[in-house]
């Protein structure tokens, strides 16, 4: 056969280094080595941290050819048939194999995006699966699909999957959300400046005072068992239950800060005048 394949080593990465932490590379980047690369990978090979998360599959070489097992070849296609069968594969910790706009289609993102959003939060690679816990948490924001849904398409069971997204919003919440929103922290009134029209200055404003806009909007819930909450969580307007985001934004739809989520019964105005008391 004319396909080189790697040695079999459990106790060295394929990239022919030693370490500590070795681990089992997963079947769909063995599948895009074998179609990309013309070469194959055996299913009890291993690589270390450095190697799997860089991801160069291309400096691969094995240095002779090697003979193949009936099991191996058999493997070989079983990769190559669920490759050609199987629907959009998300794998989150191997984003980059992943095409672009499968990505986008359930995280809202495209892959560079979903690097870059990872980088800034530097807490989540204290996870055992960092980038799929914020890849369920983007799914979830994305999609409104249930939890057991969600969970099914990752083969995770629901309560480990709320856990792993409970933490990724966690993670979020206490590194990103703070260097991105609110005026004085994370918004400076340079960026609020730099986010003015020209219109709305010309008719509202002199040269020294920014306009923004404030505006209620609506998560739409499911009827709550609990009567209390079901009362405060129904609006007779939308006639619907939800709970209301305030949005603070510039004119150019720039998000200064998002406050609550408030009960449907409080109106915006009584949302902004609490504002302005207690800002």
């Amino acid at each position: 056969m004319t396909i080189p394949r790697m040695v079999s080593n459990r106790r060295r990465c394929v990239f022919g280094h030693q370490s500590e932490q070795l681990f089992r590379i997963p079947e769909v980047v063995r599948g895009k080595i074998l179609v990309d690369h013309r070469l194959y990978v055996p299913s009890d090979a291993r690589c270390c941290t450095k190697h799997l998360k860089k991801g160069d599959w291309v400096q691969l070489a094995p240095s002779e050819l090697r003979s193949y097992s009936p099991t191996q070849i058999e493997d070989m296609v079983d990769i190559l048939r669920k490759r050609g069968n199987r629907p959009p594969f998300l794998d989150f910790e191997f984003i980059e194999e992943v095409d672009d706009e499968v990505v986008r289609e359930w995280t809202g993102l495209n892959r560079v995006q979903f690097q870059d959003l990872f980088l800034s939060v530097p807490s989540l690679s204290g996870e055992r699966r960092p980038k799929t816990a914020l890849g369920l948490w983007l799914e979830k924001s994305r999609t409104g699909e249930t939890d057991g849904r969600l969970a099914s398409l990752v083969s995770l069971p629901r309560s480990t999957f709320e856990r792993v997204m409970g933490r990724a919003r966690e993670a979020l919440t206490a590194e990103f959300v703070p260097r991105h929103l609110r005026i004085g922290v994370g918004i400076t009134r340079e960026i609020v400046r730099a986010h003015q029209t020209t219109v709305v200055t010309e008719l509202f404003c002199d040269i020294d005072k920014k306009a923004v806009v404030l505006d209620g909007t609506y998560v739409y819930i499911q009827k709550s068992s609990n009567d209390a909450f079901q009362r405060s969580s129904y609006s007779g307007h939308k006639h619907r239950s939800l709970l209301k985001p305030f949005m603070v934004v510039s004119l150019d739809g720039h998000i200064i800060d998002a406050l609550g989520p408030f009960q449907a019964n409080v109106n915006d105005a009584t949302i902004a005048r609490n504002m302005g008391r207690n800002c």
